[in-house]
């Protein structure tokens, strides 16, 4: 980070709150990689009913972004982030005695409902300066990468070891170790400023009404609906295709995560020197539509389903890692707060609807068939960002 130009503070606020973002972002995609596969084997489990399980934590995150940022406006930022990462641990705590959908379901909404990363986002604002924001949020575009890459592996290998309870009582004891990195590790923020405050309906309007802004904050959540409807039937399909066992799918995410480090990352740097943040996200979104086509037409295929996997990876983790830096690029100062608040609103609403879609269409149709649905998904989003985005 000294590269970047940070003063030591600020060095100090986006090394803690990426460290935050990372324990808090790995309990959400640990679950990835397993809850299909183990919720399944519930008394009563229907793919509708997974899917609500996987789903309903985006839902409560996108309903309570902005009345955390609203509340952290009065009552400061990092009483509000602990309070979000206590409720985190409570649902875990209580998904972790789970014996049948209900409690998973029930666990999981409270889990949501600690809903603090526009509240992480607003601290950073407030302690980064203006003109060295877009570099901190590309710390935590690259941090929540890290996160997945690394839940990926570690996902399959602790629940083969603890089960699913065990999986969730660990959620529970990050979220716990957060709290201290929270008090000790992250310089206090004065009062939220003005230009940060983002929390009044007039503001969360004109941030509507900002078509750039906008077509980010829709792109994260088509995103992240992708990746939760891929990963309510990718283990599955790994375990039908293959015929091996949860534990054994590590090395093909680690393949994944390879191609992260060695591509990925150095192509963020290329595109971020000579700003071709347009094309890049147009290519990545390509290869998202790609990657679903080849599953749409050769899913029984095995080579063909893990070249559409490792193209998967590839354009999640760039998108994932690009989003936020542009986010406050096209946001006006005095609405970056709503705008990041906006942004997080539909990232974790696209969850819900991830899991929500491909909980329908599993219980009704086929993988093939919800992969279809995602090839038009991407192919559509790929017109809208490619028809009126000003991110050149």
């Amino acid at each position: 980070m000294i590269k970047l130009g940070f003063t030591s503070g600020e060095r100090q606020a986006v090394a803690g709150i990426s460290s935050l973002y990372f324990l808090r972002i790995i309990g959400l995609f640990l679950l990835y990689p397993v809850l299909s596969v183990y919720a399944s084997k519930l008394p009563n489990s229907t793919p509708l009913l997974i899917g609500l399980a996987l789903g309903i934590y985006g839902l409560a995150q996108a309903l309570l972004q902005i009345p955390f940022g609203i509340l952290s406006d009065k009552f400061g930022r990092k009483p509000l982030i602990a309070f979000g990462l206590v409720l985190f641990a409570l649902g875990s705590l209580l998904a972790a005695s789970f014996e049948h959908m209900a409690a998973l379901i029930l666990g999981r909404l409270l889990q949501g409902a600690g809903a603090i990363s526009a509240v992480c986002i607003a601290m950073m604002g407030d302690l980064v300066a203006a003109e060295r924001r877009s570099k901190a949020m590309a710390c935590i575009g690259i941090t929540i990468g890290l996160a997945f890459s690394v839940s990926l592996v570690l996902g399959p290998l602790l629940a083969v070891k603890l089960g699913l309870s065990g999986l969730f009582l660990i959620l529970a004891a990050l979220s716990g170790l957060a709290l201290p990195v929270l008090r000790y590790a992250i310089p206090s923020p004065g009062s939220p400023s003005a230009s940060n405050q983002a929390t009044s309906l007039q503001a969360i309007w004109q941030v509507f009404q900002h078509w750039p802004i906008r077509s980010v904050a829709i792109s994260i959540g088509l995103l992240h609906m992708v990746l939760a409807a891929m990963f309510m039937v990718v283990p599955l399909q790994i375990i039908a295709l293959t015929g091996q066992p949860l534990e054994q799918h590590v090395f093909y995410y680690l393949a994944g995560i390879l191609l992260t480090f060695v591509i990925v990352f150095p192509l963020l740097g290329l595109v971020e020197r000579r700003r071709w943040h347009k094309s890049g996200i147009i290519i990545a979104i390509t290869a998202l539509a790609l990657a679903n086509l080849l599953l749409w037409q050769f899913a029984s295929e095995v080579i063909v389903f893990f070249i559409a996997l490792a193209l998967f990876f590839l354009a999640f983790n760039f998108l994932e890692a690009s989003f936020p830096a542009l986010m406050t690029r096209v946001a006006p100062t005095q609405n970056r707060g709503a705008a990041m608040g906006f942004y997080s609103t539909c990232q974790f609403f696209g969850i819900f609807l991830g899991g929500i879609v491909a909980g329908i269409v599993l219980n009704y149709c086929s993988a093939t068939t919800l992969y279809f649905i995602l090839l038009c998904v991407t192919l559509c989003w790929l017109v809208m960002y490619n028809y009126k985005s000003t991110t050149e």
